[in-house]
């Protein structure tokens, strides 16, 4: 983060910006030292330990494509052009916060002995840009991390166009490839947020997607986290992997820093099962007996027991996991989420997004639906635009491209916008009518999972109190049923 001059010079480069953005696109100088931006350089620089490679759990495949990139940046023009590698002038790393992004760009700084920088992006201006771009052209190579890059390189309704022409220019304004900055365009969001013109290839690729670690993963992480600390007594690690599912990398090393604080206070001063057990089940849940706090508690469970519902109807064997502890989640099978790939597949996981909600409906009524359901929308969203681009491919192209005037892609926006809603309407009315028969199921389940040990079902347990809720359902309802 800038320092106190860093600040101050954001402001007074901010205020420079908005007098000149307007003259876009904008021309790189690199003859011209600029000493405002060279201090907010430098108190960007990111100054921690070197980071290995070895020291980064999982993402095989991305740190491969990671490593061939460093090699070819190893390697002369002429190599390149007799090999017929092209190098882009950076690479894009999303996937969500806590998941190695940032340590994988550390580790490709350090391969290739660069300095790291990390500009605040909320702070970028196109000027701004520009201004930065020219003053990395003329310093030692560096690795520039923008962390939330859809800021800069997205699309959609809140995107500053002209900051994202802004980068673009700055990035093919630059001369020698080999000794230009790489920017890695760290996202929280999925790839399609991204814009597809900042993100071609020779600019910003390849794009690389960083997924949440599989339970081997974990383990590793939980072992070489525990093995940092003084530890009494036995750690179970299979226990505390079945526990987390979910977790990042961040949110488990955070687990044990919370237990390590609590053995302070029981004065054992060494991690102790216990202890972790019991950050793991209470994080992100304040203990509290008011009647209000049990409503909201039982709201959430009935919400996660109506996403568990809906996916055991559609996929019986693949709903596994399901908990109040950490993040509320309910999670399908890795290998079934990674395997769909068409438009019904895309439908139906939009309608598992949007179940919780579905259920808060069908238990409680609309006018008591609780506004959590944020995350739910917006995965629901990525879904329908997947169906989008896959039925209208044309469109979306034109839309990209813009048709060649700015009122003619407003209109295109627009046009999208409106489909996205009537499509998450019309998904939203399918899930109310998929769960509403099952209710007392939905109530069964939830009630099931507040009474776990850890409120926390997964595996075969989880997969017998749904179809104990479904049989109890089925028994309060009659023969008929």
């Amino acid at each position: 983060m800038p320092n106190e001059y860093g600040h101050a010079a954001i402001r007074r480069l901010t205020a420079v910006g908005e007098r000149h953005d307007a003259a876009l696109p904008h021309l790189i100088d690199a003859d011209t030292p600029d000493e405002e931006v060279a201090a907010l350089v430098e108190s960007w620089r990111y100054r921690g330990a070197h980071v290995p490679w070895e020291s980064i759990v999982g993402h095989e495949p991305q740190i491969r494509r990671c490593k061939e990139v460093v090699e070819a940046l190893h390697r002369t023009d002429d190599e390149l052009d007799r090999l017929n590698v092209r190098l882009g002038r950076g690479l894009v790393l999303s996937g969500p916060a806590g998941v190695g992004k940032t340590l994988i760009a550390r580790a490709i700084a350090g391969s290739i002995d660069r300095d790291v920088i990390a500009p605040p992006v909320a702070e970028l201006t196109p000027g701004l840009m520009a201004r930065l771009y020219a003053h990395l052209a003329r310093i030692d190579p560096t690795v520039v991390v923008l962390d939330e890059a859809e800021r800069v390189v997205g699309h959609g309704y809140e995107i500053d166009e002209d900051l994202v022409r802004a980068m673009c220019v700055a990035l093919d304004g630059l001369d020698r490839p080999n000794r230009a900055p790489i920017t890695l365009a760290l996202t929280t969001s999925w790839a399609i947020g991204l814009s597809t013109t900042a993100t071609r290839p020779g600019r910003l690729s390849p794009r690389l997607e960083l997924g949440l670690p599989t339970p081997e993963e974990r383990a590793v992480l939980l072992e070489r986290a525990i093995a940092s600390v003084p530890v009494h007594g036995e750690i179970v690690t299979a226990v505390l992997v079945e526990r987390t599912a979910g977790w990042t990398g961040a949110e488990l090393s955070v687990a044990i820093e919370e237990a390590m604080s609590r053995s302070l206070l029981d004065h054992t001063d060494a991690l102790t099962s216990d202890n972790l057990l019991a950050v793991i089940a209470e994080r992100y849940v304040i203990s509290d007996p008011s009647p209000r706090r049990a409503l909201m508690e039982r709201t959430i469970a009935l919400h996660e027991a109506s996403h568990a519902i809906y996916a055991f109807l559609r996929w019986p064997e693949d709903v596994e996991y399901l908990s109040l502890s950490g993040m509320p989640s309910t999670r399908l099978r890795e290998s079934l989420v990674d395997s769909v790939n068409d438009v019904a597949g895309y439908r139906n996981m939009a309608g598992f997004a949007l179940a919780g909600l579905a259920g808060e409906i069908v238990a409680l009524g609309r006018e008591m639906v609780t506004p959590g359901a944020t995350r739910d929308r917006g995965s629901a969203t990525d879904y329908l635009l997947m169906v989008r681009h896959a039925t209208q491919p044309y469109e979306e192209d034109r839309l990209e491209g813009g048709m060649g005037s700015d009122r003619g892609s407003e209109r295109m926006r627009a046009a999208e916008h409106a489909w996205l809603e009537a499509e998450a309407a019309r998904t939203l009315t399918d899930a109310v009518a998929t769960l509403a028969p099952r209710r007392a199921a939905i109530e069964h389940l939830a009630d099931a999972l507040l009474e776990a040990e850890d409120v926390t079902l997964s595996g075969a347990t989880l997969l017998d109190a749904i179809k104990e809720a479904i049989v109890e359902e089925s028994l309060a309802a009659g023969p008929d049923r």
